[in-house]
């Protein structure tokens, strides 16, 4: 799970910008691209998009087959997000659906979206 962009010095609370991008521009994984698009909504400390990576990967691994996943205190839905897009490149040949829940939805969740979904 260590990738160059986890060691920028002090910069794990500061949200990711557009100007962040590169450092996951090495590489072409899913991470990466996720990276990106993080970077580029401007909505997460990186932080936290190493967080959620984290627990998407062992959610994933000990429920490869489960189709439906409720991100509860979801905030922006970054896990949801993660999990979804980890079951579209696995090839299982079944559809996972994810349902985000918390008591609000911040502002800037509906940026992540948009670049998610480019």
């Amino acid at each position: 799970l260590a990738h160059p962009g986890m060691f920028a010095p002090g910069a794990a609370r500061r949200k990711l910008t557009r100007h962040h991008a590169s450092d996951f521009a090495d590489a072409d994984t899913l991470f990466d691209r996720v990276a990106r698009a993080v970077c580029e909504s401007g909505a997460l400390p990186r932080k936290e998009l190493f967080e959620a990576w984290a627990v998407a990967l062992r959610v994933h691994a000990h429920f490869p087959r489960a189709r439906r996943f409720a991100d509860v205190a979801s905030g922006h839905g970054l896990l949801a997000w993660m999990l979804l897009l980890l079951d579209s490149e696995s090839h299982l040949g079944h559809t996972r659906t994810a349902v985000c829940i918390d008591r609000r939805m911040p502002a800037s969740a509906e940026r992540l979206q948009a670049q998610m979904l480019r």
